[in-house]
This record gives C-alpha cells, sequence and structure tokens, in this order.
C-alpha cells in the first residue's frame, strides 16, 4: 500500500471516530506512521486531508451502488450502511 493510500484510509479511520476537529495531525501522522513533512507533501494541510478523505469515501460510495436495478440499488445501500456507515454520514458530521 502506497503512502497516500495508507494515510487516506488512516485518516477516515480516525475522523469517523474522533470527528474532523478533535483529530489533530499528530494523531494522523502518529496513526500512519509517517512524519508531518510527509503528510503535508501528499495533502497540503488538513482541510486539504479532508477533502481527499471525503473524495475517496465518495468514490467508494459510487461504486458501491452502481447497480442494475432497484433492488439491487437497496441491496447494495443495506451492504454499504453495515460496512461503511455504522456512525452516520461521515459528509454529515
Amino acid at each position: 500500500m502506497d503512502i497516500r493510500t495508507r494515510l487516506l484510509e488512516t485518516a477516515e479511520q480516525l475522523f469517523d471516530r474522533h470527528g474532523f476537529n478533535a483529530t489533530g495531525m499528530d494523531r494522523l501522522t502518529q496513526g500512519a506512521g509517517i512524519s508531518s513533512r510527509t503528510l503535508y507533501k501528499h495533502v497540503g494541510n488538513k482541510n486539504g486531508l479532508i477533502a481527499a478523505v471525503l473524495n475517496e469515501r465518495d468514490r467508494r460510495f459510487h461504486r458501491q451502488v452502481e447497480t442494475d436495478s432497484v433492488d439491487a440499488l437497496f441491496g447494495a445501500l443495506e451492504v454499504w450502511l453495515a460496512q461503511e456507515a455504522a456512525r452516520g454520514c461521515l459528509f454529515l458530521r
């Protein structure tokens, strides 16, 4: 897994668990096992990281719900909610 992917996955988990404001850059770098310099190199700043996380989550959501029928759509939504949205919508929080 490349550094950016690891960073985005770690950040999403931490944002989901602690919220955007309560998740500091130190916690993010420690969780991803990278330096602050590396973090800034890949995302610019915390707002850039938040945007990148939300963009990736949006891409995953749309891939998940791309279906051929209404029944399949509801099935895909059920899977998404069970796997990805147990704590609610990260976009709304």
